[in-house]
């Protein structure tokens, strides 16, 4: 008879510690999962103010370079070749546009990137149209450095 008591004791303590700990675990789990989160604002994920900069409205979104890479080879002569009909294309627009060479194992690397004007109402555009046109199969803008633009240029 003791140990039939003892083992429902046993059981029941047994059964309330495990519902205890999964209370437990699930509250810290939402505990961790909703507590406030710490905010990562940086000065270049602003809002861009609009500027009047020679009779015309610019909207700046960074103080320091933007470039758009647009085309990756591996061969010297068909990266020379499209840098040099890209530019040839869109020279009349004022588009500046590099040609970089970097090591890679197989050989060196040659990007072509579309230098950016520091004006969101003319670069996004001009990126788009070259989509557009079929000139470029993509375009990512990405945010350089004055070091690393001086390393591209």
């Amino acid at each position: 008879m003791l140990s039939g008591k003892l083992k429902k004791v046993l059981t029941r303590l047994l059964l309330s510690s495990a519902i205890i700990l999964m209370v437990l675990a699930a509250s810290v789990w939402l505990g961790y999962r909703f507590r406030p989160q710490r905010l990562d604002l940086r000065p270049f994920a602003r809002i861009p103010r609009p500027e009047l900069v020679r009779g015309s409205i610019i909207l700046p979104y960074t103080n320091t370079f933007s470039a758009a890479e647009v085309g990756a080879y591996d061969d010297e002569l068909e990266a020379f070749l499209y840098f040099e009909y890209l530019r040839g294309r869109t020279a009349a627009d004022g588009v500046q546009m590099l040609l970089t060479a970097s090591p890679a194992e197989s050989g060196p690397s040659y990007r072509i990137f579309v230098v950016g004007q520091d004006d969101l109402l003319t670069d996004i555009p001009r990126l788009a149209q070259l989509e557009g046109r079929g000139l470029i199969p993509h375009s990512d803008l990405s945010i350089w450095s004055e070091n690393e633009f001086a390393h591209f240029r």
